[in-house]
């Protein structure tokens, strides 16, 4: 399946604040309006997901969630990414996209998770990017790393109760 990634600047970005739960090595994205903007189809990194919504076709980044337990991240030094403005990011699939469904990033099992404990960043990562890549806040908190027309990496500022 051909996954392409593009900033758009017709959506906003979503408003919150990622949440670690150590106890359950989970991610979870609190929305500031209080509920949840419905998604129904997510793109997976492993098995970290990016909720998306569906518009006509076209799927755009909601927000964060899913599994990523701490004891596999790696600590290093992290620095929050310069970002363009905060917009919303869209996807497109080249299949009509089924509700429920997770469609996986090529190579995403390759990607690594770094934490630094200082700032409470995670990176989520892939080994290397072909070209520049540019940094989208897609949800407050949240930015994508997105290069052509493919993403390689995500960076979640986190509210986090743990020591890890």
């Amino acid at each position: 399946m051909n996954i392409r990634i593009s900033i758009d600047t017709t959506q906003p970005m979503q408003r919150g604040h990622c949440h670690y739960d150590p106890e359950e090595y989970h991610v979870v994205f609190e929305p500031s309006s209080g509920q949840v903007p419905r998604g129904g189809v997510a793109l997976a990194i492993g098995s970290l997901q990016i909720e998306c919504s569906i518009e006509t076709g076209k799927l755009n980044f909601l927000y964060p969630w899913g599994y990523l337990p701490h004891y596999r991240w790696q600590s290093a030094q992290l620095e929050w990414p310069q970002t363009t403005i905060p917009v919303g990011v869209s996807v497109l699939i080249d299949e009509p996209p089924i509700v429920g469904v997770s469609y996986a990033v090529d190579g995403a099992d390759q990607w690594t998770v770094h934490y630094d404990a200082r700032n409470r960043i995670i990176q989520v990562a892939a080994p290397d990017c072909p070209v520049e890549p540019t940094a989208v806040e897609f949800a407050e908190g949240v930015v994508a790393i997105i290069a052509g027309e493919a993403i390689y990496g995500l960076v979640l500022a986190l509210d986090c109760t743990s020591n890890t």
